[in-house]
């Protein structure tokens, strides 16, 4: 199953849901779905520079509220390109808040899908083995008008694992707040531009 962005998306209800892998086309299953989208009055090109500028972040996304490109060892790079095989390491806050003041998560994800043509990112939580957690979220913005006036901003998150599971119990509600933050800063923030 696909979404209109040709990105690799499970099909939705039940606990249980098919995943088809993007890098190998494996089947598992996933415990966890979170998604969100936003149609944005600005051009997907807009759009999609202000998604992949990372050092922007903090002026306009209350949920990741900075994020750096790094080596595994969370190391920042010089090159704040995203490309695949690199890291980012992101500072989340649940529930979205712009108050930088406020206790934050660090996670580190492995970046392993950038496509500028078709304006699409995924990285993902892939520390620890398969069978424990792992996680990928896309992101996606394709036009949303023939024109290309318009613009919508697609992301899904998907994670399996036992411990999936457990982040579902106690995460789904502020995680779905932080995804949904997220598009709605990314649509003001593009709008602004």
């Amino acid at each position: 199953m696909s979404s209109p962005t040709g990105l690799p998306l499970p099909p939705t209800g039940g606990i249980l849901t098919v995943r088809e892998h993007v890098n190998d086309n494996s089947v598992s299953y996933s415990w966890l779905q979170i998604s969100a989208s936003a149609v944005i009055e600005a051009s997907p090109d807009r759009v999609w520079e202000t998604l992949i500028n990372l050092e922007s972040y903090s002026e306009w996304n209350p949920f990741v509220r900075s994020a750096d490109v790094c080596n595994a060892a969370k190391h920042r790079l010089d090159d704040q390109t995203l490309s695949a095989g690199k890291h980012v390491l992101l500072k989340v806050h649940m529930p979205p808040s712009m108050d930088d003041t406020r206790s934050s998560r660090m996670t580190l994800c492995e970046v392993t899908h950038v496509d500028h043509e078709n304006r699409r990112v995924c990285w993902g939580s892939h520390e620890l083995p398969k069978w424990v957690l792992y996680s990928d979220r896309w992101q996606s913005v394709i036009p949303a008008d023939p024109e290309g006036r318009t613009s919508k901003y697609e992301t899904r998150e998907v994670m399996y694992g036992f411990l999936a599971f457990i982040v579902k119990l106690f995460y789904t509600k502020p995680l779905q707040e932080g995804f949904d933050a997220m598009a709605k800063g990314l649509k003001s923030k593009s709008e602004s531009l």
